[in-house]
Order: structure tokens, then C-alpha cells, then sequence
């Protein structure tokens, strides 16, 4: 079982080889994967009202954090919130 193996291993491999060499034009055939087209968007949790306790939110974002952000290349903010943030129970 193992020979038949070896040998199929050697043949399709010498045959592989040899297609190659004799079709130059053969590389340029194949098809060039395309560009992913989504936009590279940078983003930043903003955390604000994620707590699901409001008495123990996090401070209130300020505006120079948003300077910063832009500065450091985010594109936007996301609000992760939790439902206690906007309901009342």
C-alpha cells in the first residue's frame, strides 16, 4: 500500500512539473483574488452606558476624547449600552 502511494506521490508531482514547464503562459492564467471593496473602518467602544448599574457608570466622556481618538485614527465610536442604561425597571 505504501509503494502505490510513493509512486502515485512521484508521478503526479513529475507530471505536475512537466505541465508547468511546457505551458509558460500557464501562471497568468489563474485567477488574481479581488480586492476586498469594504471600507477600513477604525472604530472605539465608547463604554459611557455600558454598566448595566447607572449609579456606577463611568464618568462622562469628555470632548478632547474625541480629539484624540480622531487623532489616533478611528474613524467612529460605537455605544455599547445596556438596558438598564435606557429603560426603567
Amino acid at each position: 500500500m505504501r509503494h502505490n502511494r510513493r509512486s502515485f506521490l512521484k508521478t503526479s508531482t513529475t507530471l505536475a512539473a512537466g505541465a508547468m514547464i511546457s505551458n509558460p503562459g500557464w501562471p497568468k492564467s489563474i485567477p488574481v483574488p479581488t480586492v476586498n471593496k469594504l471600507p477600513l473602518w477604525r472604530g472605539f467602544n465608547l463604554l459611557d452606558f455600558f454598566n448595566p448599574d447607572p449609579s456606577n457608570a463611568r464618568p462622562d466622556t469628555k470632548e478632547d476624547y474625541f480629539k484624540w481618538m480622531a487623532d489616533w485614527g478611528f474613524d467612529f465610536v460605537r455605544l455599547p449600552m445596556a438596558y438598564p442604561a435606557y429603560l426603567k425597571f
